[in-house]
């Protein structure tokens, strides 16, 4: 006869598989799919192989085989896209072509339990332990840029892709997104123009001819700022609606570090096609760190050079410009900080990020901010 608390932890598995997963430790990490994490999975499989827990679970003898393998919506490493009626055998036929070798020993009961519990959450990490990482897509930089820039006006006047102003321009953005020996500084590198001078026209030439390698594994970010119903820009925003609060120091936890780790985190899930933890993006360092992983092993990134490190780069940043924040001010001049400069300031060091835009400004007098980020103007005013 089982011990009350076994019986007790089996109704916590059904219904609570997210709690009880986490209370095992199992760990979300491709590369440490360790003896332990493994030992932790079929500890659960154990659990669940218990016929009181498995005989209700349905046993569907449909065609739900045959039609995964025409529905090209349905991918083994996220459960999310699972249909909801799939039975364990459904789930061994769309995983057994992609376990990984250390999975000696599945049992696919312990996959439908969690699954028909919906506890994709905790299903997704097993996932991770027990298959093979998806070599992901290369980023399409066209497709990427047209979707995340403003569409070009045809009466503006445009410079040309490759005349010498733009290569030298670019020349200059380069030297100062390099890290600088010694310095552990954010860098903060923007650039002010005005209406109609190619911008961002400008932005995809950078890309594609120094960050090309960067982009198609997943490390550049190109937003437009003045795109509609963005909801990262509105989450920088509702920063600056905040009631005046002296707050000395350095920028606390607020609505910019969590757009800036939305940000990110929905640029991961796109770029990899693997659904990410929100957890994992609790702060900016951690979303960063957490960006820099799941590239590195989704796209088989070998070597981590200076122009592979994350970047963000954002166009039309007059319109965070323009805003002020509520209650960081600049000790030197007395004038509150802008919404572009906060921003800036939320990108953890020793990583850079390039702004570009009409009338677009960065404090560079300020001890506190230079305390914090080197910032390097690069437009033809320097």
């Amino acid at each position: 006869m089982k011990p009350t608390w076994f019986c007790k932890f089996q109704v916590t598995l059904v219904y609570k598989g997210a709690a009880a997963l986490q209370c095992l430790n199992v760990k979300n990490n491709d590369t440490n799919r360790s003896t332990a994490t493994i030992g932790v999975a079929n500890t659960i499989e154990g659990i669940a192989l218990h016929k009181n827990v498995i005989n209700w679970l349905p046993r569907n003898k449909t065609m739900h085989t045959k039609k995964a393998k025409r529905n090209a919506a349905v991918k083994y490493y996220d459960a999310r896209t699972w249909p909801k009626s799939w039975t364990a055998r459904d789930i061994q036929h769309l995983l057994q072509q992609h376990l990984a070798t250390s999975a000696t020993s599945v049992n696919y009961d312990v996959f439908a339990l969690l699954h028909h519990a919906g506890d994709e959450a905790s299903l997704n990490i097993l996932l991770r332990a027990y298959t093979e990482t998806n070599l992901s897509e290369e980023v399409d930089m066209k497709t990427f840029l047209d979707i995340n820039l403003t569409t070009v006006q045809p009466k503006a006047a445009f410079l040309p892709l490759q005349d010498r102003a733009s290569i030298e321009l670019s020349d200059r953005v380069e030297k100062a997104l390099k890290p600088i020996a010694g310095s552990e500084k954010r860098r903060i590198v923007f650039c002010s123009s005005s209406s109609g001078s190619g911008k961002t026209e400008f932005v995809k030439l950078f890309t594609s001819s120094r960050r090309a390698a960067a982009m198609k594994c997943g490390r550049v970010i190109v937003r437009c700022c003045a795109k509609q119903q963005t909801q990262w820009v509105s989450g920088v925003m509702a920063e600056s609606l905040k009631k005046h609060e002296d707050m000395p120091g350095l920028l606390p936890k607020n609505s910019i570090d969590r757009a800036l780790c939305e940000l990110v985190r929905a640029h991961v899930e796109l770029v990899t096609g693997y659904p990410q933890d929100p957890s994992n993006y609790c702060d900016p360092q951690t979303a960063y760190a957490t960006w820099v992983k799941e590239t590195a092993r989704c796209f088989r990134i070998a070597e981590e050079t200076v122009t592979m490190q994350p970047l963000i780069i954002l166009d039309s940043c007059e319109v965070l410009a323009r805003e002020h924040h509520k209650y960081l001010v600049h000790r030197s001049s007395g004038k509150p900080y802008t919404m572009l400069e906060a921003f800036c300031l939320s990108v953890p060091s020793p990583y850079g990020i390039f702004v570009i835009g009409c009338e677009t400004n960065v404090n560079t007098s300020d001890p506190v901010l230079l305390a914090l980020a080197n910032v390097i103007r690069v437009d033809s005013q320097t």
